[in-house]
């Protein structure tokens, strides 16, 4: 176990407080099942990091990721990621809230 970084943007903040972001995809892997990370002032714990292409991640994990519909998801995505192309291979990295708060102390 080992306390990564892993950057998100302001607007993830209140889905991420209140549990509703409990997944983020990246276009690299950030880290491994138990790791920890602080954002927005809280610590969580990586559950599972698993490989997908953006496509199936997006349209199957687009709840996870905070969102309502998929397409909601995908607009975001294209802003963040313009060019890759929607079969690329990105990473799902499921996290939780974690209990380790006295780490990032």
């Amino acid at each position: 176990m080992k306390n990564i970084k892993i950057p998100f943007r302001a607007m993830f903040q209140e889905a991420m407080l209140t549990g509703k972001k409990t997944c983020t995809l990246r276009t690299k892997k950030y880290g491994q099942a138990g790791d920890t990370f602080e954002v927005f002032g809280t610590a969580f714990e990586l559950i599972a990091v698993c490989p997908t292409t953006d496509r199936l991640g997006i349209n199957y994990l687009y709840r996870l990721e905070g969102f309502n519909q998929p397409g909601e998801l995908w607009k975001v995505w294209d802003k963040i990621h313009p060019r890759l192309d929607r079969d690329s291979v990105v990473f799902a990295h499921f996290f939780k809230k974690s209990e380790l708060k006295e780490m990032f102390k």
